[in-house]
C-alpha cells in the first residue's frame, strides 16, 4: 500500500479538513487523538473535548501510532469518525489538523484515522508532518482532486 507524506505547505488548514472528510467517506471509521493537559492545572479544554465527544467514544484498544523516528503499537482511545465528530474536532483544532498549541487547560495532538484497524491518515502535530496510507487508485483520485503529497517524510516514517 502506498504511503505518502504531507506538511502544512502541501496541505493547508482547509485542505486538511477536506482530506479528513475524504478519509471518512472512503472507509475511515475510527479517530484517535491525544488529549493532553499540563500537570497540576485544571484541564478545561481537554475535559470539554472528552465531554463533547463522549457520544462518539468507541473503546480503548491497541493500534499502530506514528511518532518521530517510526511507528509503534500503543493503547489509544478511539472515537467514531462521522460528520458529528468531525465538526466537534474542527472546533478544537481551528487551524486544521496541524493545529499545535500547548495550553495549560489542555490541547489535542496527533490525530489518526483508522480504516479496518489500520492507519489510514496520521499526523504528528509537533513535527508538522503527516502521512497517508491508501490504495494506488485512491492516491490517483486524491491527486486528481488537487491534493499534493511527497514521497518521503522529513521527521516521520512508516
Amino acid at each position: 500500500m502506498p504511503v505518502v507524506y504531507f506538511t502544512p505547505a502541501l496541505l493547508g488548514a482547509a485542505e486538511s479538513w477536506r482530506l479528513l472528510r475524504w478519509c471518512a467517506g472512503h472507509g475511515g471509521t475510527e479517530l484517535s487523538v491525544r488529549v493532553m493537559c499540563a500537570t497540576d492545572e485544571p484541564a478545561h479544554i481537554a475535559d470539554r473535548f472528552e465531554d463533547e465527544l463522549s457520544g462518539a467514544f468507541l473503546t480503548e484498544a491497541a493500534r499502530r501510532i506514528v511518532a518521530p523516528g517510526g511507528c509503534r503499537d500503543a493503547a489509544v482511545r478511539l472515537w467514531r469518525l462521522d460528520d458529528g465528530s468531525l465538526e466537534l474536532l474542527r472546533g478544537f483544532m481551528p487551524r486544521g489538523l496541524f493545529t499545535h498549541r500547548v495550553d495549560p487547560a489542555g490541547w489535542l495532538e496527533d490525530p489518526i484515522v483508522y480504516r479496518g484497524n489500520e492507519v489510514m491518515l496520521a499526523l504528528v502535530t509537533a513535527e508538522q508532518e503527516g502521512l497517508l496510507r491508501v490504495e494506488a487508485d485512491e492516491l490517483r483520485e486524491l491527486e486528481r482532486l488537487g491534493f499534493g503529497f511527497s514521497a518521503a517524510g522529513a521527521a516521520i516514517a512508516w
